[in-house]
């Protein structure tokens, strides 16, 4: 007699009777189970196959006995993972009741569920190897690699420009642009570039960009959009030009557009010009340089010079002057003569002035474009009406002593 312990490939025998039989298989299986004949142990049977053992001593009075056993069913401990973008979750294919773990244990803050396999914490592209075992007489373990999904990075940065903005990728491409939230103006955005145009000048825009997917990933940016320079300006004119009077942005430069041929000039920080031409027109252009620049033009036509040109004619006294220029001028000695000679200012009349004596008179115009201008006169020699009388018999006889012509 004798009795059979199953095990996890075969199973044991324990002799209750009688020592020194023999074990064999009755029948002998086909599927490559041994037995040892004088223990009875059964190694490589299949796991759920049940075997048939004869036990038999030999002798006079030898006996024989058989028993059956069944092979325990080994643990099936075969799962897979799927990666998450923080780990991963564990899919059982074989029994459940086992305990999962890491193996080996991560360096990171990964942390695993060891009922459900569950990991979680992970390091994005990360690796990690977890074991699933099940305890018991027949247990089974095995392992599956995680590596862990990698994020996507929706990073970005925004340029403004002069009517919205420029977006640069420094994460991932892929993703698309939008306004968040929507603006109440004309601006527009390409959903693929994130370029912002019909933005209105010092207005701010948040654009957000989004990657789609299990790891998807949004982030936003704000765009001021630039101010647009100001070339406003306008122009004074002046007797020999014009000056500037800058109403918009500073730090432009002013050029002459066209370029005038006579001889004018502008200065190109104050818009100044000088040397021009009465009555001449000129046309200005300031320009403001940068990413927003802009620019403008303004005439000006100089303003009329008066004409302080006349004459004077002789008298026997002084002289008379006669306007042929701008009248309304004042006249005065130009220098002061000391002999008494008198001037009237508003007619340039000389009086009281000494026979072949000579005067410089100036006229000085009083307009927004005054002039002046100087005449000479020289005063008239009076005639000498000297003579004298010589009696004659019936009467006498004239000798002029000073101017001849007279009567």
């Amino acid at each position: 007699s004798f009795t059979m312990t199953a095990t996890c490939d075969g199973g044991t025998a324990t002799i209750t009777g009688d020592v020194g039989g023999s074990f064999t298989f009755n029948p002998v299986p086909g599927d490559g189970a041994t037995v040892d004949a004088t223990t009875g142990t059964i190694t490589n049977g299949v796991a759920g196959t049940s075997y048939t053992l004869e036990y038999t001593i030999s002798g006079a009075c030898g006996d024989s006995s058989t028993e059956t056993v069944t092979v325990l069913s080994s643990a099936d401990a075969s799962f897979t993972m799927t990666a998450t973008c923080d780990g991963g979750t564990a899919t059982i294919l074989g029994d459940v009741g086992g305990t999962f773990n890491f193996n080996p244990l991560p360096a990171d803050s990964a942390v695993i569920d060891v009922t459900s396999g569950t990991v979680t914490g992970g390091t994005p592209g990360a690796n990690y190897t977890i074991e699933y075992t099940i305890s018991g007489a027949c247990g089974d373990s095995t392992t599956q690699p995680l590596t862990v999904l990698t994020s996507a990075d929706a990073s970005f940065t925004m340029t403004a420009t002069c009517d919205g903005g420029t977006a640069t990728i420094v994460g991932d491409a892929g993703g698309t642009f939008g306004f968040n939230p929507l603006p109440g103006d004309a601006a527009v955005i390409d959903g693929t570039t994130g370029t912002v145009t019909g933005g209105t000048p010092g207005v701010s825009y948040t654009i957000e960009y989004v990657i789609s997917g299990a790891c998807g990933d949004s982030t936003t940016e704000s765009v001021t959009v630039l101010t647009a320079a100001d070339p406003s300006f306008t122009m004074m004119a002046t007797c020999d030009g014009g000056t500037a009077t800058i109403t918009g942005d500073i730090g432009g430069v002013f050029t002459f557009n066209p370029i005038p041929g006579d001889g004018a000039l502008v200065d190109g920080v104050t818009g100044t010009i000088s040397n021009g031409i009465s009555g001449t027109s000129y046309t200005v252009e300031y320009t403001i340089s940068g990413a927003c620049g802009a620019s403008s033009t303004e005439s000006v036509t100089v303003l009329n010079a008066d004409d302080a040109s006349f004459t004077m004619n002789p008298s026997c006294d002084g002289g008379t002057a006669t306007i042929t220029g701008t009248v309304g001028g004042m006249f005065t000695f130009n220098p002061v003569p000391g002999d008494g000679a008198l001037l009237d200012a508003a007619t340039g009349t000389v009086t009281n002035g000494i026979t072949g004596s000579t005067y410089t008179i100036q006229y000085t115009t009083s307009g927004t474009c005054p002039d002046d201008s100087t005449q000479n006169v020289t005063v008239l020699s009076a005639g000498d009406a000297s003579f004298n009388m010589t009696a004659t018999c019936d009467g006498g006889t004239a000798t002029i002593t000073g101017t001849l012509g007279g009567i």
